[in-house]
């Protein structure tokens, strides 16, 4: 979905276990899609190092389930400001 819209879809919101392919698989092809593809985790199952491998990826922010819907609206705020900084 992401290849054939990329240019309607400004943030992913992914999580780490998911059928077919999991999160860091997903992300790998997301990023080699469009290096500077937005990215927020949203996981229950976060291990630790999992964690440093997405930071080095560029993730924006990893989210812990469950969490609030204001600190959803919180993340998508803050990647909103960072999308407008980029595209300027």
């Amino acid at each position: 979905i992401y290849r054939e819209k990329r240019g309607a879809i400004d943030i992913v919101i992914l999580d780490m276990l998911m059928p077919g392919m999991d999160g860091k698989k997903t992300l790998k092809h997301l990023k080699k899609i469009n290096p500077g593809v937005c990215v927020i985790i949203a996981s229950g199952y976060l291990p630790e190092e999992d964690t440093q491998e997405l930071i080095e990826q560029d993730v924006f922010k990893l989210l812990r389930k469950p969490f609030k819907i204001s600190d959803l609206k919180k993340t998508l705020d803050q990647a909103a400001v960072r999308l407008a900084r980029k595209t300027g």
